[in-house]
């Protein structure tokens, strides 16, 4: 399977333990009868926000603004900002930073690192310094 959002990844065989928790954690909720799984009103669940948090649950103790956090992947920022990557859109990169969503930006990159690959932000944050 390759991730519609690298062509760079793939993950066949993929033995990462972070990936493979991810996949049984979602099982998991939709088997026990999570009905809303956001696509319907296009939000993030928040019981797959609570895990995402736990499961990154080093980096999340670093977070400053968890409530601004929590707010990106409700309103699924994360998906906003993936695309924004895939298209270099570098004006959202920017609006989201001036709104105050770098540290959540940071968080997801980090989150997904290896498993996708985010070229055109790191780029991006790289012409900040």
């Amino acid at each position: 399977m390759i991730f519609p959002h690298s062509s760079s990844v793939d993950v066949r065989g993929a033995t990462d333990s972070k990936f493979e928790i991810i996949i049984e954690r979602m099982i998991i909720l939709k088997t026990k009868g999570n009905k809303n799984n956001g696509a319907k009103n296009n939000t993030m669940d928040d019981s797959n926000i609570q895990m995402l948090f736990e499961f990154n649950a080093d980096a999340y103790e670093k977070v400053k603004n968890k409530k601004k956090l929590y707010k990106f992947f409700k309103q699924m920022g994360h998906i906003t900002f993936e695309k924004a990557d895939l298209q270099n859109n570098t004006d959202w990169f920017n609006k989201a930073m001036s709104a105050g969503y770098k540290e959540s930006m940071d968080f997801h990159r980090e989150g997904v690192r290896g498993i996708f690959g985010m070229e055109n932000y790191d780029e991006w944050v790289k012409s900040l310094s």
